[in-house]
């Protein structure tokens, strides 16, 4: 083989078909409308379907207890952690199957190669990891030091109302990386890095839309999801491999809802 070697911290080359093929046959990334085109059809389908849960769960609920109000209810479902675990473990598979049709089927190039589902050194997934785990570090102590309680009310009145506490825990350190990973610096990254806002251009980008996903949260959490979500694009794009922000964010995920058992356990 000839040619220069290339440097692991670039990541893989682009996709290529091989020499024999026709190049103007080549599949090419969407571009930056259509990646945000179906990326708002994606979490459309994930908002529907959280949106069909709770419905169910209403039903169920109201089986029991006729004299539950629907307006209170759907008002209080932003703190219930057993409609959280429910959506969100039926909602991230569906978003993962759409992310799978709308690079396969849809542009001829398989899921894994399109969201860059590659391995990368052991080298690379230690330092970013323990780069995460300065930043988790860096952030509670702030938090703490701004006078802020570790863990937000709303997130401790998850814990409390999970019903199943192993299903939560599989929901937010399992699913939901799965699905946000492949989502924001897979599928919706790799589209806006071939636009003309570019690679970095679309770590920014990605990080605000994950950012507006949680919007829930209090504002230094919002920011610190931001900032993090900038660390998580610069990951991707410097060892080209979607496993390194995957494992941050399912330790940063693990890490915060320990805190949260934690809080949960000390509080009446």
């Amino acid at each position: 083989m000839t040619g220069s070697l290339q440097n692991p911290a670039e990541g893989p080359p682009p996709l290529a078909l091989p020499e024999s093929v026709d190049s103007s046959a080549q599949p090419r990334l969407w571009g930056f409308w259509m990646t945000l085109l179906l990326s708002l059809a994606i979490m459309g389908v994930y908002v529907v379907l959280q949106l069909v849960v709770g419905i169910v769960l209403f039903v169920f609920r109201f089986a029991v207890d006729s004299t539950i109000d629907p307006m209170a209810y759907a008002q209080q479902l932003e703190d219930d952690g057993l409609y959280l675990a429910l959506a969100t473990l039926l909602a991230a598979p569906a978003g993962l199957a759409f992310i799978a049709l709308f690079t396969g089927p849809a542009r001829g190039i398989p899921c894994g190669d399109y969201i860059r589902l590659t391995r990368p050194s052991a080298r690379a997934l230690l330092s970013w990891t323990a780069l995460a785990v300065a930043f988790m570090v860096s952030s509670d102590a702030l938090r703490l030091a701004l006078g802020m309680p570790l863990v937000p009310d709303e997130v401790v009145a998850w814990y409390q109302s999970a019903v199943s506490p192993p299903l939560l825990w599989f929901a937010l350190v399992i699913a939901a990386p799965a699905f946000e990973e492949s989502f924001f610096r897979g599928f919706m990254l790799r589209g806006f890095a071939a636009s003309s806002i570019g690679p970095w251009g679309a770590v920014v980008l990605t990080a605000l839309f994950w950012a507006l996903l949680h919007i829930q949260y209090d504002l230094f959490g919002v920011a610190t999801i931001f900032v993090f979500g900038l660390m998580l694009g610069a990951a991707q794009l410097r060892t080209g491999s979607l496993y390194v922000p995957l494992a941050m964010h399912a330790l940063n995920n693990a890490v915060s809802t320990f805190e949260t058992a934690w809080v949960a356990s000390h509080s009446p």
